[in-house]
């Protein structure tokens, strides 16, 4: 089973074709292809591939599933003895993309 590793949005994801994951809001349609180029390790039967910082030759490509809003989180922030409280929440703006393959064509 082949996998690499990433980078989008400021972050890294461990990815495996065929499955989906949920990245940072893309401003890409819903039902496009969406090709990831900054490839940081690749492993397949050929064997393990790491890049300086990049692999070059390598790209990952997905389709984009859907896109929607996460899981809220609650902030309270208490003030000690002066009966006063703040309640902030937040939603990330995500999107879902299915990896369609891996294309490593590193030697």
């Amino acid at each position: 089973m082949s996998y690499a590793i990433i980078k989008t949005g400021g972050k890294q994801y461990t990815v495996k074709a065929g499955q989906y994951y949920e990245f940072n809001r893309m401003s890409v349609d819903v039902g496009a292809e969406v090709v990831f180029d900054d490839v940081l390790f690749v492993s397949d039967s050929s064997g393990t591939h790491v890049g300086q910082p990049v692999l070059g030759a390598t790209t990952v490509k997905g389709k984009v599933l859907s896109h929607y809003r996460g899981e809220k989180i609650n902030i309270i922030k208490f003030r000690r003895r002066q009966d006063s409280q703040t309640r902030i929440g937040h939603r990330d703006d995500l999107t879902r993309v299915e990896i369609t393959e891996i294309i490593c064509k590193e030697k």
